[in-house]
């Protein structure tokens, strides 16, 4: 008999709960040192949450960190913390300002409220991706391994924004295939606003709903692309105007999206020149295992890719989605895939919505495909309770 969507949350929030029980034994039994707080960015006097690190930069969960207290700070430097780019950082104001409501609403500690946003986020991922699973005749059980893909399993160990993101979107792409287009339309600027990449897919959707409204038809049809080229406007729309409303705050001449440091090339280009990175140190130290369960993520990565490529047409999810797909696979070949956090981060979306694609599929191949990812997600969250 297969499980109800809620049991599958159940069990994805259980599960999500064990992982964060463990990495906060393994990292000194404080949920703040999630955030990866380096002394560079997080000075004396800051609040004892946050556990500082010195001889490294951190990570970005320390902004988000920063942006929970205040997320419409307009100052570089306060609560004795450090943006270390304040726009950039700014621009994916979702994740902190859910943060924040939770700390105010509940009176929580930062650090609880952000891995407390992040684990429901999950749950929500794992009842959606239940509700897509059976919706195409799968299991709900693999609303698990969507929960549990590896970079949202990244996210959760470092306060990152992938989990809320991916939430907003699974749930906005689910509401899509049920005709709900302002439900969808809702969840997908909620996502635009945690994590811009997530546009990426949006626009792949829009460019086919276009060509279709181009195409003509009858004036039902016309109607729906009508409808569906607004739904997914009102989210790029809303998100232009933050980046917009950012950039003022901040100053400068560029959108925040583009202050970053440069990681995005052309596709397959940088994937191609870092395939192979740091593999001559792969070794029985530390860092040549990590450097050797690396390699392997990239196999995998590039497998996966691959796999929902070569059946793309094959799946039964709307074919706007499989080109969104393709956009976000675009991207995630278009960074450098160097360590796990950064390329399989990048490559978030392509992975989710692959695993969406693939779950819309009957053959073996997809079937096998999904249960490899579940492994990597395994293998990802071993390393990272334990080892990052």
């Amino acid at each position: 008999m297969a499980p109800a969507p809620g049991v599958v949350a159940v069990v994805v929030g259980a599960l999500a709960a064990l992982f964060v029980a463990a990495r906060d034994i393994s990292h000194g039994g404080h949920l703040g040192a999630f955030a990866l707080a380096s002394n560079v960015f997080v000075h004396p006097g800051a609040t004892s949450d946050l556990p500082v690190h010195s001889g490294t930069n951190g990570y970005d969960g320390q902004f988000y960190y920063r942006l929970a207290l205040n997320p419409l700070t307009h100052q570089v430097t306060a609560f004795h913390i450090t943006l270390d780019n304040p726009p950039y950082r700014q621009q994916r104001i979702g994740l902190p300002a859910t943060a924040w409501a939770v700390r105010e609403v509940f009176r929580a500690p930062t650090s609880l409220a952000l891995v407390l946003v992040n684990v429901l986020a999950l749950v929500a991922v794992g009842w959606a991706g239940a509700m897509w699973a059976r919706k195409y005749g799968r299991s709900p059980w693999w609303g698990v391994a969507l929960a549990a893909s590896p970079a949202l399993v990244m996210a959760l160990a470092r306060d990152l924004t992938e989990p809320l993101a991916t939430a907003a979107l699974v749930v906005g792409l689910l509401s899509w295939t049920r005709g709900r287009l302002w439900l969808a339309s809702v969840a997908f600027t909620a996502a635009v606003l945690c994590r811009e990449t997530v546009l990426v897919v949006l626009l792949g959707m829009g460019v086919w709903c276009l060509v279709q409204r181009l195409r003509g038809g009858g004036r039902e049809t016309r109607r729906t692309n009508a409808a569906q080229i607004v739904a997914l406007c009102i989210p790029a729309a809303i998100e232009v105007g933050w980046q917009f409303h950012v950039r003022q705050v901040w100053g400068g001449k560029k959108l925040p999206t583009l202050s970053g440091n440069g990681q995005v090339g052309f596709s397959l280009l940088k994937p191609v020149r870092s395939f192979f990175f740091n593999a001559s140190d792969i070794g029985l130290s530390h860092q040549g295992i990590l450097d050797a369960i690396w390699l392997v993520e990239r196999f995998l990565l590039l497998g996966l890719l691959i796999v929902v490529a070569s059946g793309l047409l094959r799946s039964a999810a709307p074919p706007e989605i499989r080109l969104g797909w393709v956009f976000a696979a675009l991207l995630g070949l278009s960074v450098a895939w160097n360590q796990d956090v950064e390329f399989v981060r990048a490559a978030n979306e392509a992975i989710v919505v692959g695993q969406l694609l693939l779950l819309a599929r009957k053959d073996r191949v997809a079937r096998f495909a999904v249960t490899g990812i579940a492994g990597w997600s395994v293998l990802v969250a071993a390393v990272y309770a334990a080892a990052l």
